[in-house]
């Protein structure tokens, strides 16, 4: 499936991962060719999902240790979007890990010769809200499945970056990215994203919403913005159930 590398325009992830590569995509032995085809070409189409994650076990480890909220959070994310097959989210790439137990799909990405790919992991890319004007500012951390080393990053970086005013609160971002940000105003039921240009933009938008509590449940609230080129019904469902596997396992990762 895979007919070249380029890893150009990455960054490193650290915490012992590889540097990032962008494996090609072989459009004559893909297997998803002709649906890509379809939904990128002809009936071009985005989707919205929203669905609630349990967050109840994390919530009580947070407490626990006093960490901060949307860094955890931003880890459960991002170490579902990334993740691998069995080898763990470092692994180089099999040639068909979209049809496995990887989350490839959502690390699709064209490069900059207009070549279809994916990249072996993204870097978060999350907004940070300043209250004395209600505006925003997009930052970007390096990717770590090593969640103490990641938490640290975050932290450091919206230390760093968290004043600066603008769009973009740090600059050059790298591009194996996924966006994820936080409504933390409001718990909804449901959130759709819409454009009115055409965009080759491959990467799932992810927004999270207030978290409630439910009877003895602690949920949140997740929207994923999928480019059905890349992933249908059953990827999502994928990535949902791939996230509420990281929460649930928190007691194992979060320290």
């Amino acid at each position: 499936m895979a007919d070249g590398t380029d890893g150009k325009g990455g960054t490193d992830a650290g915490g012992g991962c590889a540097p990032a590569r962008f494996t090609l995509v072989d459009p004559e032995t893909w297997p998803r060719r002709e649906y890509f085809a379809y939904y990128f070409d002809r009936l071009k189409c985005r989707y919205s999902i929203t669905a609630p994650l349990d967050i109840t076990l994390l919530m009580r480890r947070r407490r626990q240790l006093r960490r901060r909220f949307f860094p955890i959070l931003l880890y459960v994310v991002m170490r579902a979007v990334n993740r691998r097959d069995a080898d763990g989210p470092c692994a180089p790439d099999s040639p068909d890990i979209l049809d496995r137990g990887g989350n490839g799909a959502f690390r699709m990405a064209f490069d900059a010769r207009g070549r279809l790919g994916r990249w072996n992991y993204c870097n978060p890319v999350y907004t940070v809200f300043h209250e004395e004007d209600a505006s925003f500012s997009d930052l970007w951390s390096r990717w770590s499945p090593d969640f103490s080393l990641f938490y640290e990053t975050v932290l450091d970086d919206m230390a760093r970056y968290g004043g600066v005013r603008g769009l973009k609160g740090r600059p050059h971002t790298p591009e194996n990215f996924c966006s994820v940000s936080s409504l933390p105003w409001l718990s909804f039921t449901s959130f759709a994203q819409d454009t009115y240009a055409e965009s080759r933009l491959l990467f799932p938008l992810i927004r999270v919403g207030k978290h409630f509590v439910q009877g003895r449940k602690t949920l949140i609230p997740v929207a994923l913005s999928v480019h059905h080129a890349v992933a249908d019904g059953f990827h999502t469902s994928k990535l949902f159930h791939d996230m509420q596997t990281v929460a649930d396992a928190a007691e194992q990762w979060l320290c």
